[in-house]
């Protein structure tokens, strides 16, 4: 399994003095934390039984890229 989802609002990189409101945080945290989780819960099983297989959850540089955007720290802290 390669994990490689996540979740990118039309808003991002355009507001870097404001700060990361509720509604964003918790979208972004339902589809990459959770998603992750549930996906991950519904393939291991299998990889268990069969004892074969792999994960593969690709994270995000973004808080390298620009640490000092409020999205892109909230961002790449949600990834795995």
């Amino acid at each position: 399994m390669a994990g490689i989802a996540g979740s990118w609002p039309d808003i991002a990189g355009s507001w870097p003095e404001e700060p990361i409101d509720d509604e964003l945080l918790t979208s972004l945290i339902k589809v990459n934390v959770e998603g992750t989780t549930k996906v991950t819960q519904a393939v291991l099983p299998g990889m268990v039984m069969r004892k074969k297989g792999a994960i593969v959850n690709i994270g995000s540089g973004a808080a390298i890229v620009i640490p000092s955007d409020p999205f892109y720290a909230v961002y790449a802290a949600t990834k795995p």
